[in-house]
């Protein structure tokens, strides 16, 4: 279904009436409908479902899609600055070139995910979405290459084996954040908060990670020899196979914070 055969007042007045718990109301219900260019700038949206949605340039700016269901949907090029998407499940979502400006994606889940669909055979066929490449359909994960996240929150997230290369995550917040496996080559993480994060196993290939707070950060297999991590704070993080090269960077990692 696309949006001209979707009645979108309704449909969030109808929602408007079920958070008001209102009788005969439900929530919104925009599973697998093409939403692309839709206006939902400000709106109230928690709860919703947009399962396999295409949300693609649309405008989600100060947006509350909280504790929604928004699997394998496609936000290529949308404007989320300052939505809330916290509690979210956004498995597998695509987010390329999205601008997730000041947006908060507290405890929101941004692991690997795809839908599947009958091919026809009595059996099973994966969903490809638009937006994410060929080469990545053995394993869909949540894509948020190219984004602009900064100052984005993720405290708590789960993105294990996201694909955030490219992208501006200055200033963002992950704390507590599980970033194993991501893939966060070329990204801008100065002055991001990574303290207590999970970043096992995780890509890093020319990030810059200036003035980063990583305090208890677990890099356990992470090669940080072609990251700059010019003033970042690594007190107390865990680290192995770190570049022999950069002797005070070790020497800071496993000093315990100096006692006041």
């Amino acid at each position: 279904m696309t949006a001209t055969s979707l009645n979108i007042g309704d449909e969030l007045q109808r929602h408007a009436d079920w958070l008001a718990k209102r009788r005969g109301a439900w929530p919104a219900d925009f599973r697998l409908q093409d939403l692309s260019g839709v206006c939902l700038k400000d709106a109230v949206l928690r709860h919703a479902r947009f399962a396999g949605a295409n949300l693609g340039g649309c405008d989600l700016s100060g947006a509350d899609l909280s504790h929604c269901d928004i699997f394998a949907a496609t936000f290529h090029g949308a404007n989320l600055t300052n939505a809330n998407l916290a509690h979210s499940d956004l498995r597998g979502v695509q987010l390329f070139e999205a601008d997730v400006t000041g947006a908060n994606f507290e405890d929101a889940d941004l692991r690997e995910g795809a839908l599947l669909t009958s091919d026809g055979n009595r059996g099973l066929a994966m969903v490809k979405p638009e937006a994410l490449d060929t080469s990545e359909m053995l394993r869909p994960r949540s894509n948020l290459s190219n984004a602009n996240l900064s100052r984005a929150v993720f405290v708590g997230a789960n993105l294990a084996s996201a694909i955030i290369t490219e992208s501006n995550l200055a200033g963002a917040d992950f704390q507590r954040a599980n970033l194993s496996g991501a893939d966060l080559s070329n990204s801008d993480l100065s002055g991001a908060d990574l303290s207590g994060c999970d970043l096992t196993a995780a890509r890093l290939a020319n990030a810059r990670l200036e003035g980063a707070n990583l305090t208890g950060a677990d890099l356990s297999n992470v090669d940080l020899s072609e990251v700059d991590l010019t003033k970042a704070c690594l007190t107390n993080a865990r680290a192995m196979a770190l570049p022999t090269a950069s002797p005070p960077m070790v020497e800071t990692i496993v000093r315990p914070a100096r006692q006041s």
